[in-house]
Protein backbone atom coordinates (compact mmCIF):
# COMPACT_ATOMS: atom_id res chain seq x y z
CA UNK A 1 0.00 0.00 0.00
CA UNK A 2 2.76 2.05 0.92
CA UNK A 3 5.56 0.87 -1.10
CA UNK A 4 5.34 3.62 -4.21
CA UNK A 5 6.26 6.44 -1.63
CA UNK A 6 8.49 4.64 0.31
CA UNK A 7 11.05 3.94 -2.56
CA UNK A 8 10.37 7.46 -4.20
CA UNK A 9 11.82 8.88 -0.62
CA UNK A 10 14.05 6.87 -0.53
CA UNK A 11 15.04 6.84 -4.02
CA UNK A 12 15.28 10.89 -3.95
CA UNK A 13 16.79 11.36 -0.54
CA UNK A 14 19.67 9.25 -1.86
CA UNK A 15 19.49 11.45 -4.90
CA UNK A 16 20.15 13.92 -3.14
CA UNK A 17 22.79 13.24 -0.82
CA UNK A 18 24.96 11.71 -3.98
CA UNK A 19 24.43 15.29 -5.53
CA UNK A 20 25.48 16.98 -2.37
CA UNK A 21 29.03 14.79 -2.54
CA UNK A 22 29.10 15.91 -5.86
CA UNK A 23 28.91 19.34 -5.22
CA UNK A 24 30.65 19.42 -2.43
CA UNK A 25 33.61 17.84 -4.54
CA UNK A 26 33.56 20.84 -7.19
CA UNK A 27 33.49 23.30 -3.80
CA UNK A 28 36.98 23.98 -3.98
CA UNK A 29 38.39 23.75 -7.55
CA UNK A 30 40.50 26.00 -9.08
CA UNK A 31 38.54 26.84 -11.73
CA UNK A 32 41.22 28.68 -13.49
CA UNK A 33 43.77 25.81 -13.29
CA UNK A 34 40.76 23.62 -15.04
CA UNK A 35 40.31 26.20 -17.92
CA UNK A 36 44.23 25.87 -18.28
CA UNK A 37 43.98 21.90 -18.12
CA UNK A 38 40.97 21.91 -20.48
CA UNK A 39 43.10 24.14 -22.84
CA UNK A 40 46.09 22.35 -23.15
CA UNK A 41 43.29 18.66 -23.58
CA UNK A 42 41.81 20.36 -26.45
CA UNK A 43 45.59 21.62 -27.64
CA UNK A 44 46.36 18.27 -27.77
CA UNK A 45 43.73 16.55 -29.37
CA UNK A 46 43.71 19.06 -32.45
CA UNK A 47 47.21 18.37 -33.20
CA UNK A 48 47.12 14.98 -33.04
CA UNK A 49 43.18 15.09 -35.08
CA UNK A 50 45.07 17.22 -37.48
CA UNK A 51 48.39 15.11 -37.75
CA UNK A 52 46.24 11.97 -37.96
CA UNK A 53 44.42 13.40 -41.33
CA UNK A 54 46.97 14.75 -43.02
CA UNK A 55 49.29 11.25 -42.31
CA UNK A 56 45.62 9.73 -44.36
CA UNK A 57 45.86 12.62 -47.03
CA UNK A 58 49.42 11.77 -47.90
CA UNK A 59 49.43 8.12 -47.70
Amino acid sequence: MHDTPTKASYTSGILAFFIGRIADMFSNVNWADVASITGIVIGVATFLVNWYYKKKILN
